[in-house]
């Protein structure tokens, strides 16, 4: 009984601090998956209030965003549309886990083929999840940095955190002492670095065009001599299951 009481405190604890980070309303699933969005894209989050479009692009492109996270092998009601006054609507299918299954665009008139009449309210459309077709979707890749701390433990055997990422970031911008670029090529936009860091070293595998640092292999692992096999490699952590 106790276990259980301590567990119901803990999710009451870590349900307030998202959403006192998110800060925006009460669906913090919804409210993660905007984050998302905004890091993917760019742009600004539209006020909660906004009834057609959750956020807006560096170009002015607007972006609706819906969200589920569903229990193994069960469907659910995407959302509700109130207005076509976008461009794009976006798709996170969160799992059990909280991970993203999938993140899919899809442009507004495909989106159309997926509505169909609200009986109980005449003025809105019901999105239903399991009429979407990945096929039809353009997939989301994940800006956030989950890939790269998973392939840090997975690979270095060590846990890092989001800050501690950033800090690498920051060393390779920085030219650091401690970083040695290893590989680059005229034309590539991955490049790998040799990092020394906290009494380790390893490979950070970085993406120059956007800043960041994608994955990371052990010292003792082959560096590709064709650097498009790191992105072959990142493209095989899927979003989304296999159809």
């Amino acid at each position: 009984m106790n276990e259980l009481k301590e567990l119901w405190l803990k999710y009451n604890e870590y349900t307030n601090k998202l959403s006192e980070v998110l800060g925006r309303t009460s669906n913090i699933v919804g409210e993660y998956a905007e984050h998302l969005a905004l890091q993917y894209y760019g742009g600004e989050l539209l006020p909660a209030s906004e009834k057609s479009a959750d956020l807006t692009g560096p170009k002015g492109k607007l972006y609706q965003i819906k969200a589920r996270k569903l229990k193994t092998g069960t469907t659910s009601q995407l959302g509700i549309i109130r207005s076509w006054n976008f461009d794009y609507l976006v798709v996170y299918l969160f799992g059990y886990d909280g991970s993203v299954n999938y993140a899919l665009e899809y442009p507004v008139d495909v989106a159309k083929e997926y509505a169909k009449q609200n009986d109980h309210q005449n003025d809105t459309l019901l999105l239903q999840l399991r009429n979407f077709r990945r096929s039809k979707g353009k997939e989301v890749k994940m800006k956030t940095p989950i890939h790269a701390i998973n392939r840090f433990k997975k690979r270095i055997g060590h846990e890092i955190t989001e800050s501690e990422l950033q800090e690498l970031n920051e060393l390779i911008i920085n030219d650091d002492e401690c970083v040695e670029l290893v590989k680059w090529r005229r034309g590539n936009d991955i490049s790998v670095y040799k990092i020394n860091w906290q009494g380790l070293e390893f490979y950070a595998i970085y993406f120059l065009t956007e800043y960041r640092i994608i994955s990371f292999r052990n010292i003792e692992d082959e560096v590709h001599e064709d650097l498009g096999e790191y992105w072959r490699e990142h493209d095989m952590q899927k979003l989304w299951d296999k159809e």
